[in-house]
């Protein structure tokens, strides 16, 4: 599994692990694929 820093996650990446926070609480789940945010 290759680690990667928040500034380098592009779209179409998909998670091996859960996001968490420092509580404990899972943000994105194993397997999300992430996207591209757009801003209107």
């Amino acid at each position: 599994m290759i680690k990667v820093t928040p500034d380098k996650l592009q779209p179409g990446m998909r998670l091996a692990r859960p996001v968490m926070n420092k509580a404990g609480m899972a943000l994105l789940g194993e397997g999300t694929e992430l996207t591209e945010l757009r801003l209107l």
